[in-house]
């Protein structure tokens, strides 16, 4: 008998999610995510950058190296999330903003950060553009999405145990929302037709060793594959932990090292769209 989907709740805010899983997302998710954070960050080492803007900074996960990266620089974290921002570094600029509407005049940051957050916009376009507003003519914006899923031997034993004790289907659209941004070329193309030029998108391997008792506290308690586990019975899912626990002590340590592939991007905004964006505002100041 075929399990059914689980659908999209169209009322659903993805916001409150993340609100819930905040002390989650910062101890389990994190991480992981800062690993290919770093790698990003080193496009942009050595330019002088006094303005930064972290969009989607989640719990600020990157700041601590943002800081030793530029140092005396100003770095603002924006997020949708107010659980989220409230487990940034202590002391940290921070600001409730939504992604396509930032409260920030033009031109006026050095560099902008969009790292794995494109994908939670319904028009990624959208958010690159009002990216390339704040911008500075020379600034520049760095972006990472996923390519390929984050997985090892054990993730692949806990979605066969999912399966084995009757877990809904994974919603399909948790798939359809990567695609806009999952490879190279596509985000080349968003990224030119959003105004940025010196266009460089290129993929990367991340590798992380995820442990058995990360690995299913990382499982049971956030993220997209989440859902599937709560639509088990409660005993059905201590019966699922106790099987997919039996399974994984049998491993070797190899077989918890999970690999995935990220897409990483870094452009520039052009100096003409700022001499451009003057002479429009001049213009209508003196109609």
């Amino acid at each position: 008998m075929r399990r059914p989907h689980l659908q999209s709740d169209p009322r659903a805010n993805p916001t409150d999610r993340y609100n819930r899983e905040a002390h989650s997302y910062r101890e389990l998710w994190a991480p992981i995510l800062r690993v290919a954070g770093l790698r990003l960050l080193r496009e942009f080492a050595g330019a002088p950058v006094h303005r930064i803007v972290d969009v989607g900074t989640g719990v600020g996960f990157l700041l601590p190296d943002l800081r030793m990266t530029f140092p005396g620089a100003f770095i603002l974290g924006i997020d949708r999330s107010p659980g989220m921002l409230a487990l940034m570094p202590t002391g940290s600029p921070r600001a409730v903003m939504d992604a396509t509407q930032l409260g920030l005049p033009p031109a006026s940051v050095d560099l902008v950060l969009l790292v794995f957050m494109l994908f939670h916009l319904k028009a990624p376009a959208d958010g690159l553009r009002e990216a390339r507003r704040i911008l500075r003519g020379g600034g520049r914006v760095g972006c990472l999405t996923w390519a390929g899923d984050l997985q090892s031997p054990a993730t692949l034993i806990w979605t066969e145990c999912l399966e084995a004790h009757g877990a809904a289907e994974a919603d399909p659209t948790t798939e359809t929302r990567h695609e806009p941004v999952n490879t190279p070329a596509k985000m080349e193309a968003l990224l030119c037709s959003a105004g940025f030029s010196s266009v460089r998108c290129w993929t990367d391997e991340l590798v992380s060793s995820i442990h058995l008792d990360h690995l299913i506290r990382l499982r049971t308690s956030m993220g997209s594959a989440k859902p599937r586990f709560d639509s088990l019975t409660v005993l059905a899912q201590e019966a699922c932990v106790a099987d997919a626990r039996r399974r994984m002590e049998k491993l070797e340590p190899e077989d918890f090292v999970a690999r995935g592939s990220v897409v990483c991007a870094a452009a520039d905004a052009s100096r003409w769209a700022d001499t451009d964006y003057v002479r429009k505002r001049n213009k209508r100041r003196t109609r």
